[in-house]
């Protein structure tokens, strides 16, 4: 008869700590971290798409499945879930980052009307756009270059290593297409005009590490007396 006790105490105690800890470990909390400078989305949309059901045992949440349901809904590719964090015993924080839209590229198309992209450092952003429609964005003009069906081109990468280099110099992500007014592939170099002092870039199409020559570059640049920076021409 004791063991048959002690058998059914235990019992209760095992269904108490399975109740007990399931309250402790149920969603009450969601939060929304934008990692970068987000203007696509607004934090109460991305909680409302996330849809986590607040009686959730915070170990069954499906993050792909969150993380679909929010970048789907947006155009563009132009949100992305950075990450999704379980903050124990209750909170779930979802970090959200925007490809922010640096270089407008003229596409090939059969319209009469001219289309650009106005995609981000990595090409993920790949809807087309009238003149009309970005008026009134800073963007990085591409010209000497015209997309046609694929990024995958010699002149896709250098760009991608240009963005990477000033970034690396420390120029933040958001700030290049105020630094950087174009980008020109037409003649045997490349040619990188800056708004700030309207100086330029020169590098050779045949260098080999192209963030090797923006770093080279740059430092002579910050290394020039700031009136002198006008008008002048960096060549490497």
């Amino acid at each position: 008869m004791k063991k048959v006790i002690i058998a059914v105490a235990i019992g209760l105690v095992f269904v108490a700590l399975i109740i007990t800890f399931g309250q402790v470990f149920t969603v009450r909390y969601v939060s929304v971290e934008f990692v970068n400078s987000v203007s696509s989305a607004t934090k109460q949309q991305i909680i409302n798409l996330a849809d986590i059901d607040t009686h959730t045992n915070i170990f069954v949440i499906d993050e792909t499945k969150i993380a679909s349901a929010i970048e789907n809904e947006f155009d563009d590719n132009a949100i992305r879930v950075s990450d999704i964090v379980r903050e124990f015993p209750n909170k779930v924080v979802i970090r959200i980052s925007e490809r922010l839209a640096l270089y407008k590229i003229e596409a090939e198309t059969d319209e009469n009307e001219k289309k650009y992209v106005a995609t981000d450092r990595n090409f993920q952003r790949s809807e087309l756009y009238s003149e009309k429609d970005l008026a009134g964005q800073i963007l990085t003009t591409v010209t000497g270059l015209k997309i046609i069906d694929t990024y995958r081109t010699d002149e896709c990468y250098a760009l991608r290593d240009i963005a990477n280099a000033f970034i690396s110099c420390g120029i933040a992500e958001e700030a290049l297409p105020y630094f950087m007014e174009e980008v020109d592939f037409s003649t045997e170099k490349i040619i990188i005009n800056l708004r700030p002092t309207d100086s330029t870039f020169e590098i050779s199409k045949n260098v080999d590490d192209i963030q090797a020559a923006i770093n080279s570059l740059y430092d002579s640049y910050m290394s020039t007396d700031f009136a002198l920076r006008y008008n002048s021409v960096f060549s490497y």
